[in-house]
């Protein structure tokens, strides 16, 4: 599978943003945007907050532009369920397919699909996508669990075996270490995501699982089962607390990217806020019926799916569609080296080069087809994905030192980067 290695405005390194963050006794309706007819049911922000994906009720997803209030992506028909998992930085989402029996891998920046995964039992949580997006859990129709390569497709790991009431829910750390998965068995297992091994386990009432999913630092589980109660638990699955402030069917719950709140839905039109150290409620939201919500990923904003076919936003200022300037990144255009490469695992480390864009930096530059980039700039580049987040925080204009293998023989060259062509070139 190939993908152009262009720096877009999805940026790969964690920045600390200037502005107005979300706090919740500040917290007020800035704005919204009407996303379709049909009430959007999912939602999530690429890593710079400055695109919003949306999954509507009637399985159409869509990629927003915030700053530019326009829809950029449309992919229909996408999902059946009305839940999508994303990769940590907004450029992959993962669903059932509308056959209602295999998962569907897209590449956001591109609109295309780039994996199918079969035999999938299709539920609302029964899927999830590791934080890079490399690797798939799914639980198959058998009831098993299990981890697939997400390039290939090939199992990597069986966590579960078959028959053992697995329909569930399911979520992947943000550190991409652990799995937890709670079955219709009435179980909660934590499993090593390295080894497959079950680290814990532990036993719930009978209550059917709506929602698991972790804080930021990946230190608290949280579940949320069938008659709405909140139930917190440690990564090595003792059980922490069950909220006092209840739900009326949450289906859905938040962390700020700072980890200080946790934001849940209430269908009653309210949503609850926490503070996510002490775990004390601090206000209710009278933000209308929603079905999901996100925080925005530099804190700014908190973004809730409302019945009405628009995404509220709901934070300290108006301008939701304009992210905050970050520390570290540079004014200008994103850089962009103008390559296509093998996402799949080489035999080398490296960056496969599989062909380069016609007049682009890297082809001015001398790269060719079957290169293998080592290095870029101080960066050793043992994989594809790498080579493309250091591209993501350069700018056009930057020359930078590119180390690569042709037939065995280590050359270098210097790359000055241009800027990404428009998306319709």
């Amino acid at each position: 599978m190939l993908r152009l290695l262009a720096a877009s405005v999805l940026l790969a390194a964690d920045v600390t943003p200037r502005g107005d963050l979300f706090r919740a006794e500040s917290a007020r309706a800035v704005g919204s945007i009407q996303v379709g007819k049909s009430a959007p049911a999912c939602l999530g922000f690429s890593r710079d907050s400055r695109r919003l994906i949306v999954l509507s009720a009637d399985n159409r997803l869509t990629v927003w532009d915030l700053g530019a209030r326009r829809r950029v992506r449309e992919i229909a028909p996408s999902f059946y369920s009305h839940r999508f998992a994303l990769s940590a930085d907004g450029t992959r989402a993962l669903g059932p397919a509308p056959d209602r029996r295999s998962l569907r891998l897209f590449d956001l920046e591109r609109g295309v699909q780039i994996g199918s995964y079969p035999d999938i039992a299709v539920q609302a949580q029964t899927f999830a996508l590791s934080p890079d997006g490399r690797r798939v859990s799914a639980v198959s129709r058998e009831q098993a669990v299990r981890i697939l390569d997400a390039a290939t497709g090939d199992e990597q790991k069986s966590l579960v075996g078959p028959g053992t009431g697995q329909a569930g829910c399911m979520a992947w750390s943000p550190d991409g270490k652990q799995v937890v998965v709670h079955g219709w068995d009435s179980t909660i297992r934590f499993f090593d995501a390295a080894t497959g091994e079950t680290t814990a386990s532990c036993a719930t009432t009978g209550q059917v699982p709506f929602f698991v999913g972790f804080s930021p630092d990946s230190a608290t589980v949280v579940v949320v089962n069938q008659a709405a109660g909140i139930v917190l638990f440690d990564r090595a699955g003792r059980e922490l607390r069950t909220l006092e402030a209840g739900l009326a069917g949450s289906r859905s719950i938040a962390f700020s990217p700072d980890g200080l709140l946790m934001a849940a839905n209430d269908v009653g039109g309210k949503t609850r806020l926490w503070d996510a150290k002490t775990w004390r409620h601090l206000r209710d939201l009278e933000t209308g019926p929603g079905r999901h919500l996100a925080f925005s990923p530099d804190g700014r904003y908190l973004a809730i799916a409302a019945v009405d076919g628009t995404v509220k936003f709901w934070g300290a200022s108006g301008d939701f569609g304009t992210p905050a300037p970050v520390e570290g990144v540079r004014p200008g255009a994103p850089g962009y080296l103008g390559i296509f490469g093998n996402l799949t695992e080489d035999e080398e480390k490296g960056a496969r080069v599989q062909s380069t864009v016609p007049g682009g930096p890297a082809e001015k530059a001398g790269v060719q087809a079957g290169d293998l980039i080592v290095k870029i700039g101080a960066t050793p580049t043992e994989s594809f994905e790498i080579l493309r987040s250091v591209v993501s925080a350069l700018r056009e204009g930057d020359e930078i030192e590119v180390v690569y293998k042709r037939e065995g023989v280590e050359k270098k060259v210097k790359v000055k980067l241009g800027a990404r062509p428009p998306e319709n070139e």
